[in-house]
């Protein structure tokens, strides 16, 4: 397997941080992590839902920007949403809004879509990121339906609005299956939702989306950039291709370009680069490793033929936008080819629901806002009849000292985070909205996307920092 190209001053950083571990001291780091989660769960205890003034419960140590950096006249706003994973079965009195540990109800999605749209100003397009409806759904007509209602819903709070979908691992049925080279009624009924039903894809964007999966738009503002939008269950280590509910098929039987996807990136990025435009990418899987259970989402035959293309192309690429994790986290490619993963709206991996707003001014990309909803207080003042807010939870530029965003400024801050203690201590209360497990894991899958060399990052972590 070819080796990857070092990012140099992360990865020597990453080499380096037992150095600063043995500064800091290993009991510091300890104690400081031991704290946090005290915190959290003391927090969770103690929470009174007549204090809105006290600390967020679900989410202890996170306290949101006290105003987001402020926009010039010439700026406009689109969101992101992803991993909505909504459940229309969802019912439990004691939270009506939503439960860790569970994929909520559509009354969560709305809550979110409502303060969306109270924001002032309106989006000029909408990024759903995959992953519509919530897991294990018993067929396919329940599936398609939920994914019907979500859309629906969505379309229902910003009619006038472009919205721009990515395929998501729940977004077929059953979970990962997606016959290659083939039609499908199964995209046959997703594009006749979204093209048909809703004014979400064109007749242009059909003709790639049916049935590959992928499409792009050819400006997303007047001047900017272009949007590829692309199918990454293609490859996926969980994708089933002939099998429905049988076992992943084995990548030595997978083509090396799946449905010729690599291809025609290959081509839109090319045409982009001769026409003097830029790109963002959009896509659901990432590759790389999950920091959450140290497993391989691509099948790294795709990882090293993706990584070399958008080396090939990181002049013309400004940023890569995905999700599935459910977590706010970075990744980086072949430098600087920066990914932001985006968290999820459902709780069942413990998080707090959050929806993102990035900012355009003077048609550059330079800001975002990460808005949250405590899920616990939420849930508290639904049974009240109050209202529910989601917080602004930080503002990328005053968190991260940043004034673009670019793979530049992930790489940057990708360093900070691999030998700043403090620093990555604040990026543990943005990363779940609530908080994740292991120091050595999330920067080792933030920096290396193929298992040999994250397997030997990690290595050299203690166990406490694992």
């Amino acid at each position: 397997m070819e080796e990857e190209e070092p990012i140099v001053s992360h990865r020597r950083s990453l080499a380096s941080n037992k150095v600063v571990a043995a500064v800091i001291g290993v009991e510091s780091v300890c104690l400081v992590l031991c704290v946090v989660i005290i915190a959290v769960l003391v927090g969770i205890v103690v929470f009174d839902d007549s204090d809105d003034s006290s600390v967020p419960s679900s989410c202890s140590s996170a306290s949101p920007s006290v105003t987001p950096t402020q926009s010039s006249d010439d700026s406009f706003y689109f969101f992101q949403l992803s991993d909505i994973h909504s459940n229309l079965n969802y019912s439990n009195v004691n939270d009506p809004i939503g439960n860790f540990g569970e994929d909520a109800g559509t009354d969560l999605l709305t809550l979110a879509l409502e303060n969306m749209k109270n924001l002032p100003g309106s989006p000029a397009f909408i990024l759903v990121t995959g992953d519509f409806p919530g897991h294990d759904l018993s067929n396919a007509e329940e599936q398609i339906a939920t994914i019907s209602q979500v859309s629906s819903l969505i379309h229902e709070f910003f009619p006038d609005t472009p919205v721009y979908p990515a395929m998501g691992n729940n977004d077929v049925f059953p979970d990962y299956y997606f016959p290659l080279n083939t039609t499908s009624e199964w995209m046959d009924e997703l594009s006749d939702l979204w093209a048909v039903q809703l004014p979400w894809l064109s007749p242009e964007q059909l003709s790639t989306f049916n049935p590959n999966g992928y499409y792009s738009v050819d400006s997303l503002w007047d001047g900017g950039p272009k949007l590829i939008v692309l199918n990454t269950l293609l490859y996926s280590v969980k994708l089933r291709t002939t099998q429905p509910f049988g076992v992943p098929t084995d990548p030595n039987e997978l083509p090396d370009d799946p449905n010729d996807q690599m291809l025609w990136l290959s081509s839109q990025l090319e045409s982009a680069r001769a026409s003097g435009q830029r790109v963002i990418i959009q896509y659901h899987i990432p590759s790389g490793m999950n920091a959450y259970d140290n497993s391989l989402t691509w099948h790294e035959k795709f990882t090293v033929s993706f990584d070399e293309l958008c080396k090939n192309y990181s002049d013309v690429i400004i940023i890569h936008m995905a999700a599935h994790y459910h977590t706010d986290e970075f990744r980086i490619l072949s430098a600087p080819n920066g990914v932001l993963l985006n968290p999820s709206i459902s709780p069942i991996h413990t998080n707090n629901p959050g929806f993102r707003q990035y900012w355009v001014e003077n048609g550059n990309l330079t800001n975002y806002h990460q808005y949250y909803v405590d899920l616990v207080a939420a849930n508290a003042k639904s049974k009240k009849g109050e209202a529910i807010e989601f917080k602004l939870e930080y503002d990328w530029q005053a968190a991260y000292s940043q004034s673009s965003i670019d793979g530049f400024a992930v790489e940057a801050i990708l360093n900070l985070l691999s030998t700043d203690l403090e620093y990555y201590m604040k990026f543990l209360t943005y990363e779940y909205v609530f908080y994740p497990w292991h120091r050595g894991s999330s920067l080792c899958a933030s920096a290396y996307q193929q298992q040999s060399n994250y397997t030997a990052c990690i290595d050299q972590y203690d166990d406490d920092e694992m």
